[in-house]
């Protein structure tokens, strides 16, 4: 009873002094500080066993054993987190490699060591934060938001996602591996962390991101697939609610807008059979009507004469007059305060297509733009309710701006 009684009060330690525990374990490397807050926690965590100290002057370092539950509990927090840590970890580990060196230099070889340690352990809990990056992406692909009912609210909560992906794709692509390699130095350990180790880290989260991207799109895509299937159902229903001799047929359709009453072609498999006397006569029918090809003449290759490309005239290719169009508009409206309209500059430049095809290509091309600038251009779609059918909206115009932070 004795035994269990203290097993009893080391839980009940871990309890009261939860707050001082989790904060060692997340901000000071599993180390209680020497402050006058932590000692009773210190106190406690010596008693049971949970703790260490080898010499009086050095810091409280907690067990492995309650490191390894602080790592199981705190894991959906650290996912959650590791986006914005890593950029931090980035400038804290460069900081600590600085240091490190200029210590080198000046001979302090204590204050060396103590950089270089640093600098290896935010090293490594920079490949954790980006292992726990990816597995929140992995949990939301896996589960494919099916915890939220809701069509609307799903997409939403997948684009939200989406847009969180970028962001930190656009996190990876700012970091200097140059930089890195610049500052190896000549400690091999060193080199070995800041030229293979992180590099390689970084390059599979990379690619690993881009596969998450990749298939939250996807997901995306089959939620506005339900989206629209889901509206079809609601207009019928709604047709129902508003005529009461109405009965579905082919003809009621035509009520339905043209863009919620398309069905992909069936792929019907025929097959003849050759034994059969009607199938026998249709295809003598069909094989009468053929074209017959006459014997073909081989025909013997000439190679022409290479032709010096110095000497040939210059053939200036034209430029897809819609994508100049957008690029121009979107350079209009980054550089010059005011609102611009999508279907203005469509009349006035007359283009070579619909309308619809200039609103998506117009799209397209911001979507196109580099993920720095990419949030440079608000677009405010102009839409209008069907007037048969409520829930369907139509986009006539697209209006474009720069952003109130850039004025």
């Amino acid at each position: 009873m004795a035994r269990l009684d203290d097993a009893k009060d080391g839980l009940k330690a871990i309890a009261v002094h939860a707050d001082a525990l989790l904060d060692a374990y997340l901000n000071t490397q599993s180390r209680l500080l020497e402050t006058e807050q932590n000692q009773p926690a210190i106190k406690s965590m010596l008693k049971h066993h949970l703790a260490w100290q080898i010499d009086p002057d050095e810091p409280v370092v907690l067990s492995r054993a309650l490191t390894t539950t602080l790592d199981t509990l705190t894991r959906s927090y650290r996912i959650s987190v590791a986006n914005s840590e890593v950029g931090s970890l980035w400038t804290e580990m460069m900081r600590a490699v600085d240091d490190y060196q200029q210590a080198y230099v000046k001979g302090a070889s204590t204050d060396a060591d103590t950089f270089l340690g640093q600098a290896f352990e935010l090293g490594f809990q920079l490949i954790e934060s980006l292992r726990n990056a990816l597995a929140g992406y992995s949990h939301y692909i896996n589960s494919g938001f099916t915890e939220i009912r809701d069509l609307d609210l799903r997409a939403k909560a997948n684009r939200r996602m989406v847009n969180r992906a970028r962001d930190f794709n656009d996190v990876l692509e700012s970091f200097d591996f140059e930089e890195l390699d610049s500052k190896a130095g000549y400690n091999t350990e060193l080199r070995l962390l800041l030229r293979k180790v992180i590099p390689r880290a970084i390059a599979r989260c990379s690619e690993e991101l881009n596969y998450a991207i990749g298939r939250l799109r996807e997901m995306l895509h089959v939620i506005n697939e339900q989206q629209i299937k889901t509206r079809l159902v609601e207009q019928v229903l709604e047709l129902y609610e508003r005529q009461d001799d109405y009965s579905p047929s082919l003809d009621s359709l035509d009520a339905i807008p043209q863009s919620l009453n398309k069905a992909p072609a069936l792929m019907v498999g025929s097959r003849a059979n050759p034994y059969h006397e009607g199938s026998a006569l249709a295809l003598a029918e069909i094989a009468s009507k053929l074209e017959t090809s006459g014997s073909k003449e081989v025909e013997v290759h000439t190679p022409e004469p290479v032709v010096d490309g110095l000497d040939a005239e210059e053939v200036e290719l034209e430029s897809n007059p819609i994508w100049l169009a957008a690029q121009n508009l979107i350079e209009l409206t980054i550089q010059q305060n005011g609102v611009f309209s999508a279907t203005k500059v469509y009349e006035q430049f007359d283009l070579p297509c619909s309308k619809e095809l200039w609103l998506l290509g117009l799209v397209n091309a911001v979507n196109a733009i580099k993920g720095e600038h990419r949030n440079d251009i608000e677009l405010r779609f102009v839409e209008r309710v069907d007037a048969q059918m409520s829930g369907n909206l139509w986009v006539e115009d697209i209006l474009l701006r720069r952003q109130e932070s850039l004025k």
